[in-house]
């Protein structure tokens, strides 16, 4: 075989080599593009999955606190305060208190013995 031979032979499997490896260079191109593609769409789906549930758990904080701010209003009108149950029933005390002094001044009165 003479040196032009050998050159052609060479040049056809460099050209073959070289269309075998663009080949599969594209290939694997369009597999990426594929994969990148496919995990958008999963990412997007994601995404829109993490939105609809953050804005069902923002209703659920909205309805939360309508929940306890009808809590807080309706409270002071169930329930009475420590403090101030401990001073009505000390003024309460105080009256039978001072209405047993009454009644014990009256029975003492109509048992004494009249001069």
């Amino acid at each position: 075989m003479t040196l032009y031979e050998w050159t052609g032979v060479m040049a056809l499997l460099l050209g073959a080599y070289y269309a075998l490896v663009k080949v599969i260079v594209s290939q694997f191109k369009n597999e990426l593009s594929v994969r990148f593609e496919a995990q958008e769409k999963l990412l997007a789906a994601g995404r829109q999955e993490w939105a609809n549930r953050f804005e069902r758990i923002e209703r659920q904080m909205h309805d939360f606190d309508a929940d306890i701010s009808g809590i807080n209003r309706e409270l002071p009108l169930a329930y009475v305060r420590r403090e101030d149950a401990i001073r009505e029933n000390t003024i309460i005390n105080a009256k039978l208190d001072a209405l047993n002094d009454k009644l014990e001044k009256i029975a003492e009165r109509r048992t004494l013995p009249r001069r």
